[in-house]
């Protein structure tokens, strides 16, 4: 047990006296444990992603743990499956970003239903005007995708959807915005399906060029998947929360856009690692021009009533009160044994 690191830390949060622990991660909450009960104070947990797969974590921290934080456990074969139990027991709350990766939390790894909450991010709306959206009448629509090029992002299936579209909308254009690690192979596709007039990778894209683009755009696509490594959605998508804040209307997948694309109001949801029904779901939005008008005005509707960051910072601090409070009592009545 590396009780030098626990001490250091101890050191820190006594002299601090903080009135409630937030743990980034899963697996620093696993960590903050001992710290929560020796200081007893509540411990709050944010999922994010790979702490919803034991098995990336055994890949990324090792099967028994960080060397630098270990904390021991009478299982070394399950290490992480151990360690969560342990988290579920001794921790105050668990928060997820999305319904569905509370649902997941609860159902997969076995946290305690009551003290899961999911608190999606939001953001300011300030810096998102909107923008009615209405279909040009000469068929120049405007795709937009903007994201890291890694494979949960489902890029290349936006990418396989387009000579569908084009059959329909031979003007149209995807400009897909964002770097990473598929960048030359998403390029390759795009140069084998012969749509490289049409659709554009244009790597990291400067804050003025991105806010332009979105703002010329006609629909965001945003078709995520879980990766074959389990890799997955943790949150709320971000550029989603902005698209729509902005009037955009949506495709997503479930594992994207579960919050924020409602079908029929705000967008559509097309199965994953689908190309025909992601162009299908397409070509459905773009056959109404009445309801894609609609649907624009949704967006900021849904973006004002659920990913207000004022709003949603709201619901974390009444959460975090009401745990502090709850702590606080339960001190009082100790003391009075």
């Amino acid at each position: 047990r590396n009780t030098a690191s626990e001490r250091k830390y101890l050191v820190g949060l006594s002299k601090a006296k903080p009135d409630i622990v937030l743990a980034h991660f899963g697996q620093i909450g696993v960590y903050a444990t001992p710290l929560r009960e020796k200081l007893n104070i509540p411990l709050v947990t944010y999922f994010y992603g790979i702490d919803l797969d034991y098995n990336k974590l055994a890949v990324e921290l090792g099967e028994s743990g960080s060397n630098k934080l270990h904390i021991p456990l009478l299982s070394r074969k399950n290490y992480w499956q151990d360690g969560y139990k342990r988290l579920w027991e001794k921790g105050d709350a668990f928060l997820t970003f999305s319904a569905k990766s509370r649902a997941y939390l609860i159902a997969v790894l076995g946290a305690p239903e009551e003290k899961v909450y999911s608190i999606p991010g939001g953001i300011n709306l300030s810096h998102f005007k909107f923008k009615q959206r209405n279909l040009p009448e000469n068929g120049e629509i405007k795709f937009v995708t903007v994201n890291r090029l890694v494979e949960k992002k489902g890029v290349e299936y936006a990418i396989k959807a387009m000579p569908q579209i084009l059959k329909k909308y031979p003007k149209a254009t995807y400009d897909i915005m964002g770097k990473g690690p598929l960048l030359e192979s998403l390029q390759a596709l795009v140069d084998k399906l012969g749509v490289g007039d049409r659709v554009k990778l244009l790597g990291f894209t400067p804050d003025e060029v991105l806010v332009k683009k979105l703002d010329e755009a006609h629909m965001f696509l945003n078709p995520s998947v879980v990766a074959k490594d389990g890799d997955i959605e943790g949150w709320v998508n971000v550029t989603l929360m902005e698209s729509i804040a902005s009037g955009l209307p949506c495709i997503a997948t479930y594992e994207s856009g579960s919050e924020t694309v409602i079908p029929g109001y705000t967008g559509y949801i097309c199965a994953e690692r689908d190309e025909n029904d992601l162009a299908e779901n397409v070509l459905t939005l773009l056959c109404d021009s009445k309801k894609y008008e609609r649907m624009s005005k949704n967006c900021r509707e849904l973006a004002e009533r659920n990913f207000d960051a004022k709003k949603q910072t709201g619901k974390l601090e009444f959460l975090f009160d009401e745990l502090v409070d709850k702590g606080r009592n339960l001190k009082n009545r100790n003391s009075n044994l």
